[in-house]
């Protein structure tokens, strides 16, 4: 039992669309189950609901709270795990399936306010009931989701003690399942006490601090009986403090795994850890002792003159040494176990950051060629855009660049032969930087000024100065 922060998510993990796994189908098939019952992908493979559709539980439940309090609560639903035993609902029959939730249902209507006398007596809030088949241990459980919010009243449900609660819920639960005929174990043993948020933390396998004080515990006691130390010095090696106050005190501190220190007081760990258990269990085995004692021979000396104390006690002063040598062997196997560990990390980090840095030295080494490359290209259309021609135009000596040229050729077809296919191709090809090299766009440029404007292009080069022709040339070509 515990609170949910958010109804749908509770209810959509209970509900479980389409998540009903092949291996729990595989499994209950296996063992007896007919194959027909599971042709449902549900995990919820019977739901039911009190005030509210148990297929549509999220939407009205959030009606019911965005009417009452604009859905602005902490949280709003309650959520109860039921589980029964093997030998109770045999999780393979499908009728069984029907009658878990059918005790869920009941326990949910009794636990909120419905009478016990009356099966028409429904509380004022809404309650969904989800039975599963599926989870650890193969066992029928019911996953009851309860809106905290009241229908007749709009108010929150609260309690000032969830534990308490759950007390009472527990005999509500016992009670239904005796009237469905199923067995109750014998009465909770109050040796160990344990909170809903213990039990929370157990089922998600998570650090209880309680339970590593108690089993510290537990070795102390242990420890005290089978050797001649008090319980505080058994404790102290555990690295736990022990304190007892007036006559009936008693608490436990110690540092966690987490690094926080904790102290309980042993009314909360159990009875078992109370200060008259303890003191009664430390009694007990003093008495134990004063009677081995008073059963064992005088302390004569034997044949070889050693007495028999000091030979019980050099037999007890070996055995805590050996447990002693044991309990460090093992740690030290722990420390070299997580040393081993850490070096085979180190040694994959290695492993990794080498790989990396021989894929960047390649990608490198691909770089340097690239750029190589990029350069020659660069420098070789540098040299060629860097051509220059002269020619006479219209009596004037005039230097054309490589782009002049093309650009001329261009305006002479476009001007001369708009609506021929053939100078088209040809003005396709001149626009073309990137099927066409420069060169060959160039050359059919000057083809073309050649061949339709007469003009005789002579290359410039840059090394070399070059001097316009004589004037005679100038006349030809006007006459021409």
């Amino acid at each position: 039992m515990n609170r949910a922060k958010s109804a749908a998510a509770a209810i959509s993990y209970a509900l479980g669309k389409n998540r009903l796994k092949q291996d729990t189908k595989d499994w209950l098939i296996e063992h007896g189950c007919p194959s027909e019952s599971l042709k449902n992908n549900d995990r919820a493979v019977v739901r039911s609901g009190i005030n509210v559709s148990p297929t549509h539980a999220k939407v009205q439940m959030k009606v019911v709270r965005n009417h009452a309090n604009g859905d602005t609560v902490k949280n709003q639903a309650i959520r109860i795990i039921q589980s029964f035993s093997p030998d109770d609902l045999d999780i393979t029959k499908p009728e069984n399936w029907q009658k878990c939730n059918d005790i869920g249902y009941e326990f949910a209507r009794r636990a909120f306010g419905g009478s016990k006398f009356d099966d028409t007596d429904y509380p004022p809030y809404q309650i969904a009931i989800y039975t599963h088949v599926d989870g650890k241990g193969h066992k029928l459980h019911n996953h009851i989701i309860i809106n905290k919010t009241n229908l007749d009243d709009n108010k929150q449900w609260h309690v000032e003690n969830l534990n308490d609660e759950w007390l009472s819920f527990r005999d509500i639960n016992d009670e239904v399942c005796r009237e469905f005929g199923l067995k109750i174990p014998q009465e909770r043993s109050k040796q160990v006490k344990k909170t809903i948020s213990e039990r929370e933390l157990e089922l998600k396998g998570q650090y209880v601090w309680k339970n590593d004080l108690r089993s510290r515990i537990d070795q102390a006691l242990d420890e005290i009986q089978k050797n001649n130390i008090s319980l505080e010095e058994a404790l102290k090696s555990r690295e736990v403090d022990l304190r007892r106050r007036g006559q009936n005190g008693i608490s436990f501190a110690f540092v966690d795994d987490e690094g926080k220190k904790r102290i309980s007081r042993g009314q909360r760990l159990g009875t078992k850890y109370e200060r008259k258990t303890i003191d009664d269990y430390e009694q007990g085995i003093q008495q134990q002792r004063q009677q081995q004692q008073a059963d064992e021979p005088r302390n004569e000396p034997d044949s070889r003159g050693v007495h028999a104390i000091a030979r019980r006690q050099a037999i007890q002063s070996v055995r805590y040494h050996q447990q002693h040598l044991e309990r460090s062997l093992s740690e030290a196997r722990s420390r070299a176990d997580r040393i081993r560990k850490r070096k085979q990390a180190v040694a994959k980090l290695i492993k990794a950051i080498q790989r990396a840095i021989d894929r960047s030295l390649a990608i490198i080494k691909q770089l340097k060629a690239n750029q190589g490359l990029l350069h020659e290209r660069i420098r070789q259309s540098n040299a060629n855009r860097g051509r220059k021609f002269g020619t006479v135009i219209n009596g004037q000596w005039q230097v054309l660049s490589e782009h002049d040229v093309i650009s001329r050729a261009l305006n002479i077809i476009q001007q001369k032969y708009e609506s021929d296919q053939a100078m088209e191709t040809v003005v396709d090809y001149l626009r073309n930087q990137n099927s066409n090299s420069p060169e060959k766009r160039l050359n059919m440029a000057i083809k073309i000024l050649e061949n339709k404007e007469h003009l005789k292009l002579q290359e410039i080069d840059k090394s070399s100065s070059v001097t316009p022709p004589k004037p005679f040339i100038k006349k030809k070509a006007k006459e021409r």
